[in-house]
């Protein structure tokens, strides 16, 4: 996002002079539209217990997340970058059942995080955000059932429903696995 502020005079803002203010956005190809069965308490994913590791190195954008996804009653984790992420990934008190991450971070990019972060949790479903629109390279890991793209912009509200959908996936693998006695691993 880029913000202009000019005065009449293109000098500064002087008391009694006009104001221009111009803002500029990313462009959206796409919206992401709300399902039309947005689930409800009996249907949704049981909140209890769901841990959130949230990577974003936008500092409000992080908080924003944290706030409505603690709404949903989930306990919620922070990171500013990934080696952040991966020190709070160390201590064992620490196992997500979800990794949000957005694809472009300044130290690592997200799917690096996530391949390292398999290595010490290889059951983490993941929710890759990014203002970019997927590449070819990023459909095969999104084709994965444990893994998911969310594209900049969003509501809170699609945020909230990829979680729910991605936890859904996992339930369903682990049932799957269950009735045809295998193990129930989404790596």
């Amino acid at each position: 996002m880029h913000l202009s502020n000019r005065s009449s005079s293109g000098s500064g803002i002087a008391p009694g002079e006009g104001k221009t203010v111009n803002l500029f956005l990313p462009f959206a190809d796409r919206q992401h539209q709300v399902p039309e069965s947005t689930p409800t308490p009996e249907t949704s994913v049981a909140a209890s217990g769901i841990r959130i590791l949230v990577v974003e190195d936008d500092e409000r954008l992080r908080r924003l997340s944290r706030r409505f996804l603690e709404g949903r009653g989930w306990t919620v984790l922070e990171a500013e970058d990934a080696d952040s992420a991966l020190r709070l990934l160390d201590q064992a008190e620490n196992d997500p059942d979800v990794v949000i991450t957005d694809v472009v971070l300044p130290d690592w990019s997200g799917p690096e995080l996530i391949a390292e972060a398999r290595t010490r949790h290889p059951e983490i479903l993941v929710l890759y955000v990014s203002g970019y629109a997927p590449s070819d390279a990023d459909a095969g890991r999104t084709s994965r059932p444990d893994v998911a793209w969310l594209q900049n912009p969003y509501s809170f509200e699609i945020l909230i429903h990829e979680v729910e959908a991605l936890l859904a996936r996992r339930s369903d693998l682990r049932r799957q696995a269950a009735s045809s006695g295998g193990t129930a691993g989404t790596s």
